[in-house]
């Protein structure tokens, strides 16, 4: 596989993650207009705790890179790309012009083990509340069943995951459930800016070539 990855498109790669992080750290140390407070559910209250869903939580970390190796054979790699960097400009405009918090309230750790109290403190520590909604673990989740729904056996595997990344969310007490409806709506946006516009482009591209 490795032999059929273009240096180009992993230079890409590289240079569309670091845009996310720097903007994404940018917007979670620094706002500029008043935070809103995102308020609890019922659906939030019933929710219950639960630390191990911290490792699915997590997982959404590596989704993209990820998700670009795996694409790679399908060549869908840079669709995905193009859906990312267009969900991340949407996700971090909200963040900058809407800043929101949640009231991250005190999680029990009695009778968890170590290594998931250090990963509760590492996310914690360095994921501030101020980048709430929508979730980008929700919102990158769901773009990447998006980058598949041509194969429906895919998509229904992907869409899975990015439910149960939803939950996750919600029963480590790192999200509402709003976010979470937030991000969902936020990787359907991404989607149809990218059929207006990048989309529209390759589809125009494509039957120019085959008219010749």
């Amino acid at each position: 596989m490795l032999k059929r990855i273009n240096l180009n498109d992993l230079a890409l790669m590289v240079g569309v993650l670091l845009v996310y992080a720097i903007l994404y750290v940018f917007n979670n140390r620094f706002q500029f207009f008043e935070i809103w407070n995102i308020p609890r559910t019922a659906f939030d209250e019933i929710v219950v705790f639960s630390p191990n869903w911290i490792w699915i939580y997590l997982s959404a970390y590596l989704m993209p890179v990820a998700m670009f190796f795996f694409l790679i054979r399908l060549g869908l790699h840079l669709h995905f790309l193009q859906l990312f960097f267009i969900l991340t400009i949407i996700t971090n405009i909200v963040f900058f012009l809407f800043p929101s918090s949640i009231d991250r309230i005190p999680v029990p750790m009695e009778g968890v083990n170590d290594l998931t109290k250090l990963a509760f403190e590492i996310l914690f520590s360095a994921d501030k509340p101020f980048t709430c909604l929508p979730s980008t673990h929700v919102s990158t989740s769901f773009i990447a069943a998006l980058s598949v729904r041509q194969h429906p056996r895919l998509f229904l595997i992907f869409t899975v995951f990015a439910l149960l990344i939803s939950y996750s969310a919600l029963a480590i007490g790192q999200h509402y459930v709003y976010d979470a409806i937030a991000g969902g709506f936020a990787a359907l946006l991404a989607l149809e800016i990218h059929n207006r516009t990048v989309g529209a482009m390759e589809n125009q591209l494509a039957l120019g070539f085959l008219s010749r």
